[in-house]
């Protein structure tokens, strides 16, 4: 059965309607165009509303939810970043005690007591220091730089030193640990 739609919304529902009563062998104009077929139709019509209701509303949600996600994701790290601004504003301290003559000593206690700062801010956003030295070697944790003889009381396979630390962020590692490792 071909429907073929033509010219304005009403004209092709009536061409429906007419082309619906003919294929089942009625006669549309038996009984005035008010029988089961036109409230099957304008039934169907609010059925057809609701679903294209359905599908706008759903791609707003869609929409919406990819702004949210695009916003959340650029704001992020607001906290973590207002969170460093003293520090910052200390390290620009320190430059300024260093022009006006300050001493290396206070320079050292300083600086100091920035890098406790930003151990503090840092550990409270997740971040954790992955402890190698005189652990087995993990290649999960640690990533070998080079290999030496084990000394006497050295198991093989063994962290002996550390060249870069490595860091964890909420149990995921950022930077795995520079390390040597013990021959085995």
């Amino acid at each position: 059965m071909g429907r073929k739609r033509h010219g304005s919304h009403a004209e092709g529902d009536e061409e429906l309607r007419e082309t619906d009563a003919a294929s089942e062998g009625t006669d549309a104009s038996a009984d005035g165009g008010s029988g089961s077929a036109g409230g099957a139709d304008a039934n169907g019509e609010d059925w057809k509303s609701k679903y294209l209701y359905s599908i706008a509303e759903m791609e707003n949600v869609r929409r919406r939810a990819r702004l949210d996600s695009d916003e959340a994701r650029k704001f992020a790290n607001e906290r973590l970043i207002s969170d460093l601004l003293p520090v910052l504003d200390n390290f620009s301290r320190a430059l300024e005690a260093v022009e006006q003559g300050g001493t290396l000593e206070s320079l050292k206690s300083g600086v100091d007591l920035i890098s406790r700062q930003l151990n503090d801010i840092l550990t409270r956003a997740g971040l954790e220091k992955i402890e190698a030295l005189g652990q087995p070697f993990d290649p999960n944790l640690h990533q070998a730089v080079a290999q030496v003889e084990p000394e006497e009381g050295e198991e093989p396979h063994q962290v002996v030193a550390e060249l870069q630390a490595g860091y964890k962020l909420n149990d995921r590692v950022v930077r795995p640990t520079l390390v040597k490792v013990t021959s085995g």
